[in-house]
């Protein structure tokens, strides 16, 4: 019983992660640019902040958010 209990704790903890957060080929796909220039931008400390989890890349989707409203630019015609 605690076995089941604790499978369904990793689910719920696996789909919250999914929830909170975007990996690699997301981000790359929301800002429509290839996953070696946002490599490139991370290691040039250019762009929204990244955590390694599990051994992968991935950027929490508020701070994505919050880097997007900070680096926003209008452009006037």
């Amino acid at each position: 019983m605690a076995i089941l209990a604790l499978l369904f704790l990793l689910s719920t903890f696996k789909e919250a992660m999914e929830d909170k957060f975007l990996n690699q080929k997301e981000l790359a796909s929301r800002y429509k640019i290839s996953i070696r220039t946002l490599n490139n931008w991370r290691s040039k400390g250019y762009g929204p902040n990244c955590y390694l989890i599990g051994g992968k890349i991935l950027y929490d989707q508020q701070e994505v958010k919050e880097w997007e409203n900070e680096n926003y630019k209008q452009i006037s015609n």
